[in-house]
């Protein structure tokens, strides 16, 4: 936050450094069948990142999501120095988070930790943990970690208000949606289909939407090695990871198939769900050879093998 349009010193980069603020550690998980599910983050962009299910089966409209977050604030007191901080000895700071998901019109701030000077004491560590039913969620999640005032005693150079909001330490956006899951899969109850296909209905993939009536991993439920799957279990079995890495496969050849790849891989999509830009992700990510579909699947196992283990 600049202090060009305040009265009182605010939170800046510089100040961030000094005072050491740190996210240690992101966990997030689901319950499924009464089995605690991990998901993972996968980095986009700075502070953006993807949620990940490596079963394929978190949905958030079907499913819940627990978040649990670790920081620590190296050196708390900083803040309150006289020539760079944001407050006096005397005042007390708080930590507070911000989470917002537009596309629900959730927006809501809580208070998570108490910042007071103690020289005996600088460092800070907190924790926070934000938990969310089915339905609550859509798109993309948010969460912007607050500095602000909690108490100050009236002076002439600092915010005096209880309440004001001094600077943002760090602000996250986890796409959970399109790319979120590695991609939509729907299960069906057919005896006359196989036990997977791939279905690819779109048109344009800078136009349309990676989500499940554009692009699908169907599994046969009353095929004979449905099993085999382990759909509801912890852990990816041969067969599944197989299947898996011919659909990735599939869907980068039908994706280049309609546009260039190095327009692919140089566009700037403004919309993440773009399936063009879902394409781009895979292509750098996994490090996909192109040429021929051999080579884009060769590529795709040996990546799908090494995320695996």
């Amino acid at each position: 936050m600049s202090n060009l349009l305040e009265s009182f010193p605010t939170l800046n980069d510089s100040l961030i450094e000094k005072s050491g603020f740190k996210i240690n550690e992101i966990k997030i998980s689901y319950m499924k069948n009464n089995t605690t599910r991990k998901l993972e983050l996968t980095p986009i962009e700075k502070n953006q990142y993807f949620l990940d299910d490596e079963y394929g089966t978190w949905a958030p409209l079907d499913n819940n999501l627990n978040i649990d977050i670790n920081c620590t604030i190296q050196d708390k007191n900083v803040l309150f120095n006289e020539e760079y901080g944001v407050a006096n000895k005397n005042s007390i700071l708080g930590i507070a988070i911000n989470y917002y998901c537009r596309k629900v019109n959730k927006n809501i701030s809580k208070k998570i930790a108490r910042i007071d000077y103690n020289e005996n004491e600088p460092k800070l560590e907190f924790n926070i943990n934000l938990n969310f039913e089915n339905g609550e969620l859509a798109d993309k999640l948010g969460i912007k970690f607050i500095l602000y005032v909690d108490k100050s005693y009236e002076n002439n150079i600092y915010a005096n208000n209880s309440g004001t909001v001094l600077g943002t330490y760090k602000e996250l956006e986890i796409f959970i949606e399109g790319k979120g899951s590695l991609f939509p899969i729907k299960i069906i109850d057919d005896v006359n289909k196989p036990l997977w296909y791939a279905e690819f209905n779109y048109i344009d993939i800078n136009e349309d939407l990676f989500e499940e009536n554009n692009i699908c991993l169907y599994l046969n439920k009353a095929h004979k090695n449905f099993k085999s799957l382990n759909t509801e279990g912890t852990i990816i079995t041969p067969l599944m990871e197989e299947i898996v890495s011919e659909f990735i496969a599939l869907f980068i050849e039908d994706a280049i198939s309609k546009e260039n790849v190095e327009n692919i891989c140089n566009a700037e999509y403004e919309e993440e769900r773009l399936i063009g830009n879902v394409a781009k992700y895979w292509i750098k990510f996994l490090n996909i050879g192109v040429n021929e579909f051999k080579d884009i699947l060769f590529s795709v196992k040996n990546a799908i093998d090494t995320l695996i283990d």
